[in-house]
């Protein structure tokens, strides 16, 4: 009896022994595991992407041979239609890259006066002063060396709206340019575009006609997609759009964050020159 119990406290003490070699391998890979996060933090992510300083010398020196062209800025046109244009400032060079219709997204890009890569951004066509400069995914900013040091998530500051921006363009391209008219627009329109329909039966589809648009953002116009400009109120209840119809007036619309409910819509006569 007395062997018996020798020999299982032999056996506990193996096993026992056993189980602390495990923990310290497992405690050993851990620190290990932590260690190399560590380093991995360290670890700089850095950019090769330069500006083309010494093609766009060359583009302006191209278009200084035509008194006619824009000198502050390289256009060029892509096979796929894509716009590319490239300017300089005292300080850096930018490139707007801008995909044909119907993409209402442009890519942006600012580099150092040394030619490297200092901001990338993906933003919505459609800006104005006064009006919000929307920007969609990660804004990434390097230092001047190349390395990353900032990534901004730019949906961060639409997390809590239920009409986040890509859902109100996608209302705007629903949503029709006029409803009705009031009897002063029949007025107005009939005039400006000598309509031979009498004013009191001028519907909303003939102002359209005549604009040649008929939704309030027409993502297949080039035009449209420039001209629609859009701002969320300081409480953040709702969103103030703007349609430029230069040379015939603009078009306001305020649609609720919270619902993407059309709560107005006002047609202001053109006042510019």
């Amino acid at each position: 009896m007395a062997m018996e119990n020798t020999k299982l406290t032999q056996r506990l003490a193996i096993v026992g022994k056993l189980v602390l070699l495990i923990c310290l391998v497992q405690l050993m890979s851990c620190e290990g595991q932590v260690k190399d996060k560590a380093i991995s933090s360290k670890v700089k992510i850095m950019t090769i992407e330069k500006f083309e300083i010494e093609k766009y010398n060359k583009c302006i020196e191209e278009r200084e041979k035509n008194p006619l062209l824009d000198l502050s800025q390289c256009e060029d046109t892509l096979d796929d239609g894509t716009l590319v244009i490239s300017s300089k400032s005292s300080n850096d060079y930018t490139v707007i890259t801008t995909p044909p219709p119907p993409s209402l997204v442009q890519s942006f890009k600012r580099y150092y006066k040394n030619g490297f890569l200092q901001e990338r951004s993906e933003r919505y066509i459609g800006y104005a002063m006064g009006f919000d400069l929307i920007k969609f995914g990660n804004s990434l900013i390097y230092d001047q060396n190349g390395a990353l040091i900032r990534t901004i998530d730019e949906s961060e500051k639409y997390k809590s709206l239920f009409v986040k921006p890509l859902d109100l363009l996608e209302i705007l391209k629903k949503e029709p340019l006029f409803k009705e008219l009031s009897k002063e627009d029949q007025i107005h329109f009939k005039k400006i575009f000598n309509l031979s329909t009498k004013e009191s039966n001028i519907t909303a589809t003939e102002v359209c006609n005549a604009l040649h648009t008929y939704v309030v953002l027409d993502s297949k116009s080039d035009k449209d997609r420039r001209n629609v400009f859009v701002r969320l109120s300081e409480d953040k209840k709702v969103w103030h759009v703007t349609k430029d119809l230069y040379p015939h007036g603009l078009i306001e619309l305020e649609v609720e964050a919270t619902s993407g409910k059309i709560i107005k819509r006002t047609y202001n006569k053109e006042t510019r020159p």
